[in-house]
């Protein structure tokens, strides 16, 4: 029997912990941002879960369109570099 792994499906948003690794900074240093209004990126919240998107962290870093997200993913906590 051979089995076949799935396409990972994209990635259209990034956890706080993931935006702070590839922003470069802490985590808490995001959340602070957040909680003062002054985080350069748009964030969601969904109930208590705050998630930033893909896009507009690519978006800031000046990287292209899944230049994040590409050959590795990111579903383990790693982001792409």
């Amino acid at each position: 029997m051979t089995t076949t792994t799935a396409p990972a499906a994209p990635r259209f948003t990034f956890t706080v912990r993931e935006a702070a690794r590839a922003l470069g900074c802490s985590e808490w240093k995001v959340y602070e941002s957040i909680r003062s209004g002054t985080c350069p990126v748009e964030v969601v919240r969904i109930g208590r879960k705050v998630v930033i998107p893909t896009a507009a962290l690519e978006q800031l870093l000046h990287l292209e369109p899944g230049a994040l997200t590409r050959d590795e993913g990111v579903s383990n906590g790693e982001v792409a570099r």
